[in-house]
């Protein structure tokens, strides 16, 4: 959204010599294989051809109404849930029967609000209402104590009961333990008070009291492995090349940018039918990640907007925390195999053109799961940053 470069790099001699350049001008390129590439400048040279700020424009999130506290996933509309959820229910009836969707249930818009507004929360509420108020004088303090009031919330007995059910019809457990899954939810609500969320609706002119979070509750694929998908190649922005990231375990090592270390990475061109992978670098992650049950996740009224992507901004938690591990990677078939990584990278690139096809030809971000020999699609997104888009 800012048009700023963020880099990791985990070879101390090429960070070292980085940090040789301190002071001086240096020009940054980024590669077909995504690596980026760095040469000085002459003193200047980078200012003069730099352009100048655009203004960014006004984003406007959805106008949603509370409707009830929870929905199956055959009743998510666009007037109870965000995209992840909805996009995940259009998926459903379009792709093909060797690719699964993950069960999963929601807890619509405005749902925190309605909350707030009961009888037994109403000291919160008044609290709620006078930091919101006074918001900008401290953003860092008043944004914390805005996080506190949620999570002192109490449930309205409706809530669980009415969750129960929606969960009980798509074959979901319900939790032994009531108050770990409260505690994820308001956890979930609270994340729309983060400094990272807050200050993007600010630069975004987002209002924050337009914006409301819906909570997709998810099972959890137990994944021999996880991978994410931009269907448009987005180092040379070529539609008609996919490029695709794999790791061992859950896909949290992927995701969320704590694990360090390199995933299994490939291209594949689309527009030609032997879809033959190129690898471009092996996995080199130090943990995997292991777990089931349930996820709880964000799923806002302000994200994937027109000209802004909110994806990141809010939470994503795990019911009960994943196990870490160190990867077995000299046992891993991705690896030794190469007939099975042929085909499962071909399978990958297969199901990123479903994924593609399905939604009308927009370049996607997918994230997946394959377990027991099946491919779970857990989200998907319009890719952005892609040129001339």
């Amino acid at each position: 959204n800012a048009g700023i470069l963020f880099a990791t790099c985990y070879e101390p001699e090429i960070f070292n010599d980085l940090k040789s350049y301190q002071g001086k001008n240096i020009k940054l390129t980024i590669n077909s294989s995504g690596e980026v590439e760095y040469q000085q400048q002459k003193d200047g040279a980078a200012r003069k051809k730099s352009s100048p700020k655009a203004k960014l424009p006004t984003a406007r999130a959805h106008r949603v109404t509370f409707t009830s506290y929870a929905a199956a996933s055959k009743n998510f509309t666009s007037k109870i849930v965000g995209g992840k959820s909805l996009k995940l229910q259009e998926l459903k009836d379009k792709i093909p029967a060797w690719l699964h969707i993950p069960r999963s249930a929601a807890i619509p818009f405005r749902s925190c609000e309605r909350v707030l507004a009961i009888k037994a929360n109403q000291p919160l509420l008044k609290d709620y209402n006078e930091l919101t108020h006074v918001l900008d004088q401290n953003p860092p303090r008043n944004l914390l104590k805005l996080r506190q009031c949620i999570s002192r919330l109490s449930a309205p007995p409706t809530l669980p009961k009415s969750l129960r059910r929606a969960m009980t019809d798509e074959g979901l457990a319900w939790p032994d333990d009531w108050s770990l899954l409260w505690s994820r939810i308001k956890q979930i609500w609270a994340s729309k008070w983060n400094e990272r969320a807050y200050w993007s609706r600010k630069k975004w002119h987002l209002k924050h009291e337009e914006l409301t979070m819906a909570v997709l509750i998810q099972e959890v694929v137990a994944a021999q492995y996880a991978f994410v998908i931009h269907t448009a190649n987005p180092f040379t922005f070529d539609k008609n090349e996919l490029y695709a990231e794999v790791v061992l375990g859950l896909g949290e090592t992927l995701c969320s940018g704590n694990y360090p270390g390199r995933a299994l990475s490939f291209t594949c061109r689309k527009d030609k039918k032997s879809l033959e992978p190129y690898i471009i670098s092996y996995p080199g992650k130090s943990l995997a990640l292991t777990g089931g049950g349930l996820i709880v996740r964000s799923d806002s009224n302000g994200e994937d907007l027109e000209g802004y992507a909110g994806a990141g901004l809010y939470d994503s938690v795990l019911l009960v925390p994943p196990q870490e591990k160190t990867p077995d990677y000299i046992n891993s078939p991705l690896l030794w195999q190469a007939d099975f990584r042929t085909k499962f990278l071909r399978d990958i690139t297969r199901l990123g053109i479903e994924v593609e096809k399905t939604m009308e030809g927009c370049p996607q971000d997918i994230e997946g799961a394959y377990a027991d020999g099946k491919f779970y699609i857990v989200q998907t997104r319009p890719q952005v940053g892609n040129k001339n888009d």
